[in-house]
């Protein structure tokens, strides 16, 4: 007996896409972070010869891990999130809260890219202090993150009013 519940629902193709980019944008900035610190660690200590650019490095590679992460952890359901309110709701009452919030966090996020593309078009042209990295390296991250986030909260929603309309509860 094949039930709307049982009934796995099609993805999309982009969003198959922007899986493998999260896990990739998520797994290469930690090799790097990770392999840079244990060079400069080498560096440092037993080769009496440090390196000045490791911390700025790392520090580069840390903001692409957790806006890379941000898209991610929002499918995943991995990011923390307050649902007293969702939980006060049955049905599909609680499916409108959902895309709610939903909408919401999409309107803060609109904002917030909207904000870091602005500083991020500030820093064009410049470059780091110790490693030499041109700035708009790390400042394009966070609309990168945001951006994504923006679309896997449309997945998300989109997942919501297939519910409501399969009446899956």
């Amino acid at each position: 007996m094949n039930t709307a519940s049982e009934k796995k629902r099609e993805r999309f193709i982009l969003w198959k896409i922007m899986d493998i980019l999260e896990k990739i944008l998520c797994t290469i900035p930690v090799v790097l972070m990770t392999a840079v610190v244990f060079a400069a660690v080498i560096c440092r200590y037993v080769l009496k010869n440090p390196f000045g650019w490791s911390e700025e490095f790392t520090l580069i590679c840390m903001i692409w891990c957790v806006f890379g992460a941000a898209p991610y952890a929002f499918y995943t359901g991995l990011n923390v999130g307050v649902t007293f309110l969702v939980d006060r709701f049955k049905g599909k009452g609680r499916n409108v809260v959902q895309i709610v919030i939903y909408l919401g966090t999409i309107l803060f996020l609109g904002g917030l890219l909207y904000a870091s593309i602005q500083t991020a078009q500030n820093v064009i042209g410049k470059y780091t202090m110790a490693a030499h990295i041109p700035q708009i390296i790390p400042y394009s991250a966070i609309p990168y993150g945001c951006a994504m986030s923006i679309l896997r909260l449309i997945e998300l929603m989109g997942d919501e009013i297939y519910k409501m309309k399969n009446s899956e509860i």
